[in-house]
Protein backbone atom coordinates (compact mmCIF):
# COMPACT_ATOMS: atom_id res chain seq x y z
CA UNK A 1 0.00 0.00 0.00
CA UNK A 2 1.25 3.47 -0.82
CA UNK A 3 1.79 5.86 2.09
CA UNK A 4 -0.48 8.37 0.39
CA UNK A 5 -3.38 5.88 0.60
CA UNK A 6 -2.78 5.35 4.31
CA UNK A 7 -2.50 9.12 4.73
CA UNK A 8 -5.98 9.50 3.24
CA UNK A 9 -7.40 6.86 5.62
CA UNK A 10 -5.81 8.55 8.64
CA UNK A 11 -7.20 11.90 7.46
CA UNK A 12 -10.61 10.20 7.46
CA UNK A 13 -10.28 9.10 11.11
CA UNK A 14 -8.46 5.75 10.94
CA UNK A 15 -5.99 5.33 13.85
CA UNK A 16 -4.00 2.14 13.23
CA UNK A 17 -1.35 0.56 15.42
CA UNK A 18 1.91 -0.06 13.57
CA UNK A 19 5.04 -2.11 14.23
CA UNK A 20 8.13 -0.52 12.71
CA UNK A 21 10.63 -2.34 10.52
CA UNK A 22 14.40 -1.95 10.88
CA UNK A 23 14.42 0.58 8.03
CA UNK A 24 12.86 3.17 10.39
CA UNK A 25 16.26 3.44 12.05
CA UNK A 26 17.54 5.18 8.91
CA UNK A 27 15.52 8.33 9.69
CA UNK A 28 15.87 10.73 12.59
CA UNK A 29 13.30 9.58 15.14
CA UNK A 30 12.86 7.79 18.44
CA UNK A 31 11.70 4.62 16.71
CA UNK A 32 13.66 1.45 16.21
CA UNK A 33 12.77 -1.78 14.51
CA UNK A 34 9.94 -3.75 16.15
CA UNK A 35 8.68 -0.81 18.24
CA UNK A 36 4.95 -0.04 18.15
CA UNK A 37 2.95 3.19 17.97
CA UNK A 38 -0.49 4.42 16.97
CA UNK A 39 -0.85 6.85 14.06
CA UNK A 40 -2.93 9.73 15.42
CA UNK A 41 -2.56 12.48 12.86
CA UNK A 42 -1.21 13.41 9.47
CA UNK A 43 0.47 16.58 8.31
CA UNK A 44 0.87 17.89 4.78
CA UNK A 45 4.32 19.13 3.87
CA UNK A 46 4.24 19.39 0.07
CA UNK A 47 3.36 17.29 -2.97
CA UNK A 48 6.32 14.97 -2.40
CA UNK A 49 6.26 14.43 1.37
CA UNK A 50 4.04 14.50 4.44
CA UNK A 51 4.23 13.43 8.06
CA UNK A 52 2.51 10.99 10.36
CA UNK A 53 2.22 11.76 14.05
CA UNK A 54 2.74 8.61 16.11
CA UNK A 55 1.59 8.28 19.73
CA UNK A 56 3.61 5.84 21.86
CA UNK A 57 1.73 6.10 25.17
CA UNK A 58 0.11 2.65 24.84
CA UNK A 59 3.45 0.99 24.17
CA UNK A 60 6.01 2.46 26.57
CA UNK A 61 6.83 -0.79 28.33
CA UNK A 62 6.79 -2.76 25.08
CA UNK A 63 9.04 -0.26 23.27
CA UNK A 64 11.52 -0.04 26.14
CA UNK A 65 12.62 -3.57 25.26
CA UNK A 66 13.73 -2.35 21.83
CA UNK A 67 15.56 0.84 22.81
CA UNK A 68 19.22 0.57 21.81
CA UNK A 69 22.01 2.17 23.75
CA UNK A 70 23.00 4.54 20.96
CA UNK A 71 22.78 7.93 22.67
CA UNK A 72 26.00 9.50 23.90
CA UNK A 73 26.72 10.08 27.57
CA UNK A 74 28.77 13.00 28.96
CA UNK A 75 31.96 11.06 28.23
CA UNK A 76 31.07 10.74 24.54
CA UNK A 77 30.28 7.03 24.77
CA UNK A 78 27.09 5.73 23.10
CA UNK A 79 25.61 3.82 26.04
CA UNK A 80 22.33 5.56 26.83
CA UNK A 81 18.89 4.60 25.59
CA UNK A 82 16.49 7.27 24.30
CA UNK A 83 14.72 7.28 27.66
CA UNK A 84 17.98 7.63 29.60
CA UNK A 85 19.08 10.46 27.28
CA UNK A 86 15.76 12.27 27.74
CA UNK A 87 14.93 11.79 24.05
CA UNK A 88 11.78 9.72 24.61
CA UNK A 89 8.60 11.14 22.99
CA UNK A 90 7.18 11.82 26.47
CA UNK A 91 8.87 15.20 26.14
CA UNK A 92 6.43 15.93 23.30
CA UNK A 93 3.09 14.70 24.70
CA UNK A 94 4.02 11.07 23.88
CA UNK A 95 4.06 11.84 20.15
CA UNK A 96 6.77 11.66 17.50
CA UNK A 97 6.47 13.06 13.98
CA UNK A 98 8.09 11.19 11.09
CA UNK A 99 8.22 12.38 7.48
CA UNK A 100 7.63 10.12 4.49
CA UNK A 101 7.68 10.48 0.72
CA UNK A 102 4.20 10.31 -0.78
CA UNK A 103 5.30 7.57 -3.18
CA UNK A 104 6.81 5.39 -0.42
CA UNK A 105 5.15 2.10 0.47
CA UNK A 106 3.90 1.27 3.94
CA UNK A 107 5.53 -2.16 3.78
CA UNK A 108 9.00 -0.60 3.59
CA UNK A 109 8.60 1.20 6.92
CA UNK A 110 6.09 -0.59 9.13
CA UNK A 111 3.28 -3.10 9.25
CA UNK A 112 -0.22 -2.39 10.44
CA UNK A 113 -0.91 -4.49 13.53
CA UNK A 114 -4.36 -5.94 13.92
CA UNK A 115 -6.21 -4.46 16.89
CA UNK A 116 -9.80 -3.56 17.68
CA UNK A 117 -9.49 -0.19 15.94
CA UNK A 118 -8.07 -1.76 12.79
CA UNK A 119 -10.78 -4.42 12.75
CA UNK A 120 -13.47 -1.75 13.12
CA UNK A 121 -12.00 0.20 10.22
CA UNK A 122 -12.00 -2.95 8.08
CA UNK A 123 -15.73 -3.33 8.85
CA UNK A 124 -16.25 0.26 7.69
CA UNK A 125 -14.35 -0.40 4.45
CA UNK A 126 -16.40 -3.56 3.82
CA UNK A 127 -19.71 -1.78 4.43
CA UNK A 128 -20.58 -1.29 0.78
CA UNK A 129 -23.84 0.46 1.69
CA UNK A 130 -21.95 3.23 3.43
CA UNK A 131 -21.25 6.49 1.64
CA UNK A 132 -20.37 8.08 4.97
CA UNK A 133 -17.03 9.26 6.26
CA UNK A 134 -15.47 6.99 8.87
CA UNK A 135 -16.40 9.33 11.73
CA UNK A 136 -19.99 9.63 10.50
CA UNK A 137 -20.18 5.84 10.14
CA UNK A 138 -18.90 5.39 13.73
CA UNK A 139 -21.42 7.94 15.04
CA UNK A 140 -24.25 6.12 13.25
CA UNK A 141 -23.15 2.81 14.83
CA UNK A 142 -23.02 4.36 18.32
CA UNK A 143 -26.45 5.96 17.92
CA UNK A 144 -27.90 2.65 16.72
CA UNK A 145 -26.40 0.79 19.70
CA UNK A 146 -27.65 3.41 22.16
CA UNK A 147 -31.17 3.21 20.70
CA UNK A 148 -31.09 -0.59 20.94
CA UNK A 149 -29.91 -0.38 24.55
CA UNK A 150 -32.69 2.09 25.42
CA UNK A 151 -35.34 -0.11 23.82
CA UNK A 152 -34.04 -3.12 25.79
CA UNK A 153 -34.22 -1.26 29.10
CA UNK A 154 -37.78 -0.09 28.36
CA UNK A 155 -39.06 -3.66 28.00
Amino acid sequence: MKMINLRDKVSNGYRPVVRFKKHIEDVESYFEGFMKARIVNVGHLDDDAFSFVFNVSEFNDYNAEYESSDYYDTMGVPRLTATEANMHPCRNHMCETVYFATDATVEGWFEIVSDASTELYKRYENDTKSHLSYVDWLEAKVIKLENEAISLTEK
